[in-house]
């Protein structure tokens, strides 16, 4: 009799073990997705707001879709340099309102919506007049540190051969 017995034991077992491995796979397959999403102020479209709040145009849009897709997310605050860099090595999985670039498309798989459309402005004193980019020559200006706005400035600066200062700060509320 424990001849018999030895097979439906190892039967039972390997169907337990079988079993556990099924289940195994269904929780796998249901749990949520994590999402590392990089925080930077840029006021309106992202930012951490009152009692550290994360807030903006692309989060309210991000956590809709999360809602329905069925994602965590996980917030990363930091400085937009430092997060782009984190884009490009991994550490995070998404960067909200980030402009365009060649050479970031090289590493980053951009979305083909429009959220919104992006411009710069420069800001000058009421007293002041200028009315060309010519007269940028022999100013400082100051910018933010990676902004793709000012690597623009920059070049068609440079392209006009003009001399200016660039101070390069860490938020666009420094600036």
């Amino acid at each position: 009799m424990s001849r018999l017995n030895y097979p439906l034991k190892l039967a039972g077992l390997v169907f337990a073990l079988f079993l556990l491995l099924f289940c195994g796979t269904l929780s796998d397959s249901h749990a949520k997705t994590v999402l590392n999403v990089g925080v930077y102020n840029n006021i309106p479209t992202i930012f951490v707001g009152g009692n550290n709040q994360v807030q903006g145009l692309f989060i309210d849009i991000l956590e809709e879709i999360a809602r329905r897709e069925d994602w965590e997310l996980e917030y990363v605050v930091g400085h937009f340099s430092e997060l782009l860099e984190d884009l490009r090595t991994g550490k995070i999985d998404l960067l909200p309102a980030l402009a365009y670039s060649k050479q970031r498309d090289e590493y980053i798989d951009y979305t083909y919506e429009t959220v919104m459309a992006n411009w710069a402005e420069l800001y000058v004193p009421n007293s002041s007049q200028l009315t060309s980019l010519l007269e940028l020559d022999g100013k400082k200006i100051a910018v933010k540190q990676g902004d793709i706005h000012f690597k623009a400035l920059k070049s068609m600066t440079e392209n006009f051969n003009l001399s200016c200062r660039f101070l390069e700060t860490d938020e666009y509320e420094t600036v």
